[in-house]
């Protein structure tokens, strides 16, 4: 079981000095083989996040509670719960160090699905 978090760019709402808007899916997986081959199942979606292009992000303890109360609902065990809110906390701190610096911010606003996975392997 693994989140699964993906970045879409908005298609409008581009701002010249501070990129584009984007926002992030935030899912959770789990994955198994049939036959030898990995499948994955969609177990449910936990959260949505709109990243704007003009201020740094901050996500309040409602967003959190929210967050805990859907993998709660889905059955997922306290120490995994953990495991993945800190998970959303560091994406959090990534995006946020991205979008001060400038060669970041306009790659994450380019392609901030493709810099954000970037970002998470280092």
């Amino acid at each position: 079981m693994y989140l699964h978090i993906q970045a879409k760019p908005a298609q409008v709402e581009w701002f010249p000095l501070f990129g584009r808007n984007f926002g992030v899916s935030i899912a959770l997986v789990e994955s198994f083989r049939v036959d030898g081959k990995p499948k994955q199942k969609h177990l449910g979606q936990l959260a949505y996040i709109l990243v704007d292009a003009t201020f740094l992000l901050k996500l309040s303890g409602y967003f959190y509670r929210g967050f805990r109360q859907n993998l709660k609902n889905l059955d997922v065990e306290e120490n995994k719960q953990i495991e993945f809110q800190k998970q959303v906390e560091r994406l959090v701190e990534l995006i946020n160090t991205a979008k001060l610096d400038n060669n970041l911010r306009r790659e994450l606003s380019a392609n901030p699905n493709k810099t954000l996975s970037r970002l998470r392997r280092q």
